[in-house]
């Protein structure tokens, strides 16, 4: 769920820095060194890269609204959350086995718990919410299917691709 966020960060800090042609104070200081036509051969050298580096992110990562990941945001816990965003989630990822009339009760039930402020890890503030709910009896099995969905999602395939590099190997 992270992942998102952190990339949707880094693409707009990096067009940021296109925009306003910033590279950091000690190529500042570098860049006040040179002469002006290596400088702005240098300035336009960093500014290639900046826009490779963003094409780059855009391509193997869609930052745009229209990534599925996208409607999983709220459930990072920085915004109040609403019933409207776990039925998206719902619809996003054609999760069935979640019944919606059941769903909206729970969420009545459980919007004081969930609207809470985010502790730490992302999973661990979820723990926190889900002992919260059961210490106040309040039962939220569709929730518990969703967080279940969500959290099994892998940020990346790295371990997959792990294996089968070990298993090309032998």
């Amino acid at each position: 769920m992270e992942c998102y966020s952190v990339m949707q960060c880094v693409g707009n800090k990096i067009q940021q820095r296109i925009e306003v042609r910033i590279f950091g104070t000690a190529m500042g200081k570098i860049l006040n060194c040179l002469n002006p036509p290596l400088q702005k051969c240098a300035t336009n050298d960093f500014v290639n890269f900046y826009c490779c580096f963003h094409k780059y992110i855009s391509k193997n990562f869609e930052l745009s609204n229209a990534n599925p990941v996208h409607c999983l945001l709220p459930l990072n816990l920085n915004t109040e959350l609403s019933f409207r965003h776990f039925q998206t989630i719902v619809k996003e990822f054609n999760l069935d086995f979640v019944n919606e009339d059941s769903l909206y009760e729970e969420f009545s039930s459980a919007k004081s718990v969930l609207n809470v402020v985010k502790t730490g890890r992302i999973e661990q503030s979820w723990v926190n919410i889900f002992s919260d709910l059961r210490n106040k009896q309040i039962d939220v099995p569709n929730l518990i299917k969703i967080l279940g969905f969500v959290l099994s999602i892998p940020g990346s395939n790295t371990h997959t691709e792990r294996i089968f590099s070990l298993m090309s190997n032998k």
